[in-house]
């Protein structure tokens, strides 16, 4: 039941600040978009042997290259039809409130022609739209779900958090975007989520354009990285104990060895919706 409405929670909201979506409202065309969602979670996981043997790929075993074909179509035409609403809208001059993500892509290649030279402005749209969308799927229930279980598990941390809670919002209102900076316990209890169960243990694949020396081991071109994110999020200066559980850490060490600006921008971005969400959700469960 939980897991349910976090994820639904978390897809509402995605969608909404992505393309303007509501998911509560589509009927079939909403269910049709979880399964394709679903679908591409669950074959982003799986082994496919032609990545290790190449010549087996006319084999297709398992069929999940076929699968995946069928997903990616399925999701261009999803996104194919948030596109043309946007179009629409914009041809007619009708603008609601603040413009989504997929509106401003829209403006913004349509001003400046020269972003997506040698690209189809439409496809860089939706591609860049479907990343984000896919992306931030699962990732923030994910971490919500371990920042549950962790906070369940963690009774006094628990009720330090509630005790933030009350004290900073009351307990006849949930909590707004202007509330976030005086929480700052609840702030550190996702960063210690983030840190024992990064949502993507595993980074995504980089490879080397070109021969380069690192640390004095020489690597060539077209070597493959995939790094453990969680042997590298570490607390500078934390003490000996990693793996247990203790927020109270990010309130004395504020300083995160990362993996770049481009991570540390993302981790950020996850403290800043996962604990608004962990607010809201104490509201719905810890009362």
């Amino acid at each position: 039941m939980v897991r349910r409405h976090i994820l639904e929670r978390d897809l509402e909201d995605n969608f909404w600040e992505i393309c303007g979506y509501m998911t509560t409202n589509q009927g079939e065309d909403n269910e049709r978009l979880k399964e394709a969602l679903r679908n591409f979670i669950d074959l982003s996981g799986k082994f496919v042997a032609a990545d290790a043997i190449p010549f087996l790929r006319w084999l297709d075993i398992g069929g999940y290259e076929r699968a995946m074909k069928k997903t990616a179509k399925d999701l261009d035409l999803i996104a194919e039809g948030w596109l043309k609403e946007h179009k629409e809208k914009k041809a007619s001059g009708v603008k609601k409130g603040e413009e989504d993500f997929m509106g401003l892509m829209l403006d913004i290649l349509d001003d400046d022609a020269q972003l997506v030279v040698g690209r189809d402005s439409d496809t860089v749209n939706k591609a860049t739209s479907l990343g984000l969308t896919v992306a931030a799927s699962d990732t923030t229930a994910v971490t919500l779900i371990w920042a549950l279980s962790l906070l369940i598990n963690n009774p006094s941390v628990l009720k330090k958090a509630q005790h933030e809670l009350d004290i900073n919002v009351g307990k006849k209102r949930r909590v707004h975007e202007s509330d976030m900076n005086s929480l700052v316990y609840l702030k550190a209890i996702i960063k210690e989520t983030l840190r024992l169960y990064p949502a993507a243990p595993l980074s995504l694949p980089h490879e080397s354009m070109e021969d380069c020396t690192v640390a004095g081991y020489h690597i060539p071109a077209g070597t493959r990285l995939l790094l453990i994110l969680a042997r590298f999020i570490v607390i500078q200066g934390c003490g000996p104990n990693l793996l247990n559980s203790n927020p109270n850490d990010f309130l004395r060490f504020t300083k995160i060895m990362m993996l770049g600006d481009k991570t540390l921008n993302l981790y950020r971005l996850a403290v800043e919706e996962g604990y608004a969400l962990v607010s809201l959700l104490r509201f719905m469960f810890c009362n």
